[in-house]
């Protein structure tokens, strides 16, 4: 580690100067050789005077980090994603390894809090929830020390999503309730797009605890502001969100509501996002809140087609095998769940979980019908676990009487 001695004589050399040219005739040769070899402390002054002839900021030699340093660390955070921009979990990996050793000793400025931020955004990444999360508490502290707000939202926001893979879904909502209301502030500047993913998160977090009345208002303040900065995409997102949510908790007038707003939309804005959101809504509103597995294998094979699918294929994968499976195909069931993808590290909100949940169930009975016993029992299993780290919704007997229902066949099998 280089100390302020050090870096006064690394600074002095790199620009040819003699210990008499900055010593100059406000000190003596003596003294700044005995500062340079760390046998004696500046004086504010004489450090105000070395700086000026180094033609340098003060910051520069009293900090490990200076401004440049800081910028050199944030150009190598940036090539690491370059270089890893199909590999986000060795990106992340490295940016930890990177960041970690030197994480409580940069100082505070911007350029330390954007290094922070790409630093505690990667625990999650690589399914380090917990170290992520002290990551998080420690990037909120700082940044709240400094005034700012808009990056203390975003610690806030990566601190909540390490709770939620934690299935902490309390102190996800308790942290995201700060947020939340920092953003319903007129005292600070937030900008749009933290301010609709801090709403969003708010009310998935509040209908993954059951509290449907605090997630209406969060999704009432979303809406509003998605209409009024033209976030099409989060506005249709979370239009389907409290779509979905009041299919899982029952509320069919709900569901018709936010269905109809949702039918508008989609009409007044008809992009591939918005077709393909409402799509995803519609192939779990034939599946579960209007049981139409016809229409479900329509909308599924729809959206396979849709460019802009992506990884959200993985969902309607598992949507087809549930209505293959009730309309008794069940070679088609399985071939579609098989497509599925299982990621047991992937950080799903509470409400998509409860989904899957369902569909790992299906997933469960259709292996076990056609003899794939291990299988069965795997995806009963993996069903029956996560459905009891969430808030309990309308299929939990389901899953539960599935999963002992398997779990019996073994017994008996053996």
């Amino acid at each position: 580690m280089d100390t302020l001695g050090k870096r006064i004589q690394t600074i002095r050399k790199s620009r040819k100067m003699t210990l008499v040219d900055v010593a100059a005739n406000k000190m003596t040769k003596g003294m700044l050789s005995l500062i340079e070899n760390d046998k004696a402390q500046p004086s504010i002054e004489n450090l105000q005077h070395i700086a000026k002839m180094l033609d340098t900021e003060i910051g520069s030699l009293t900090s490990e980090f200076p401004p440049a340093k800081l910028r050199e660390i944030l150009d190598e955070i940036h090539a690491i994603q370059r270089a890893n921009i199909n590999n986000v979990e060795a990106a992340s990996q490295l940016i930890i390894e990177l960041i970690q050793p030197i994480e409580k000793k940069l100082p505070l400025c911007y350029e330390t809090s954007q290094i922070i931020l790409h630093y505690i955004k990667s625990f999650s990444r690589i399914a380090r929830y917990e170290d992520g999360s002290d990551a998080a508490q420690y990037g909120a502290s700082i940044f709240k020390e400094m005034s700012l707000y808009n990056e203390y939202l975003q610690a806030l926001r990566a601190n909540a999503i390490n709770e939620v893979a934690l299935a902490n879904y309390d102190n996800a909502f308790t942290i995201l309730n700060e947020a939340y209301e920092l953003c319903r502030s007129d005292y600070y500047f937030i900008n749009t797009d933290i301010k609709i993913s801090i709403f969003y998160d708010y009310a998935a977090s509040a209908f993954a605890i059951g509290n449907f009345d605090t997630a209406k208002v969060s999704i009432t303040h979303l809406i509003d502001t998605c209409h009024t900065n033209k976030a099409y995409f989060f506005y249709s997102n979370s239009l389907r969100l409290a779509a979905t949510a009041s299919i899982l908790f029952g509320k069919i007038d709900e569901v018709e509501h936010y269905r109809n707003l949702l039918d508008r939309f989609t009409q007044f804005d008809q992009s591939e996002e918005t077709t393909l959101l409402s799509d995803l809504f519609y192939l779990l509103y034939y599946n579960i809140g209007n049981s139409n597995p016809e229409m479900v294998i329509v909308f599924g094979d729809k959206l396979l087609e849709n460019k802009e699918v992506g990884n959200l294929k993985q969902f309607v994968y598992l949507e087809l095998g549930k209505a293959y499976y009730q309309l008794e195909q069940f070679e088609h069931s399985y071939t579609a769940f098989n497509k599925y993808e299982h990621r047991p590290h992937e950080v799903l909100h509470p409400i998509d979980q409860a989904i899957y949940n369902e569909s790992y169930s299906y997933f469960a009975l259709v292996s076990d019908k056609l003899g794939h016993y291990e299988q069965a029992k795997y995806w009963a299993t993996e069903a029956y676990e996560n459905s009891k780290k969430i808030v309990q919704f309308f299929d939990q007997d389901f899953i539960e009487n599935t999963y002992k229902k398997i779990a019996q066949q073994k017994i008996d099998r053996y």
